[in-house]
């Protein structure tokens, strides 16, 4: 919501998302709301189902080369990956393609990965805050009526 809520003219902001990451901007939400303020919102399917084994620069290299005819034809001006990694491939071959990153198209990926400042192209990133996810799981669970935790299980973390 907040880069969304960031973008100077959004009127005139087309973004191109990641259909994982579409799923954020359901009816009722902050982010739906400020999607509607937008120009124009598409999706593309997200190109690591299944192939999680598989190199996401790759992924995000050979992404980019199926949705360019898309990326030209509308002019987006931000895409949404899932993958800081899927970004940077992507961001190689726009950049190859002759667009101009980020003053023509931004690109915008989640994972807010340690290895940012070893790319070629400084690009925006979400942090997913894992840790606090999980820490609220946990105080969430712990609140349940006592007849639930019946069908919980001591954990032992192996290998620490």
């Amino acid at each position: 919501t907040q880069f969304l809520n960031s973008l100077p003219n959004p009127e005139n902001s087309r973004i191109l998302v990641d259909d994982k990451i579409e799923a954020l901007f359901k009816p009722g939400t902050p982010m739906f709301k400020s999607a509607q303020k937008l120009e124009r919102v598409d999706t593309y399917p997200n190109p690591q189902n299944e192939k999680l084994g598989q190199n996401p620069f790759l992924i995000g290299e050979k992404l980019a080369h199926v949705l360019l005819p898309l990326i030209r034809e509308h002019k987006y001006n931000f895409i949404l990956t899932a993958s800081d990694r899927i970004a940077q491939g992507m961001a190689s071959v726009l950049d190859d393609s002759g667009f101009s990153i980020p003053k023509e198209i931004n690109l915008l990926g989640f994972d807010k990965i340690n290895s940012i400042p070893y790319f070629k192209h400084s690009l925006p990133t979400i942090e997913v805050p894992i840790q606090s996810m999980i820490n609220e799981l946990l105080k969430t669970l712990e609140k349940m009526p006592a007849q639930v935790k019946a069908f919980r299980k001591e954990a032992k973390l192996l290998g620490c």
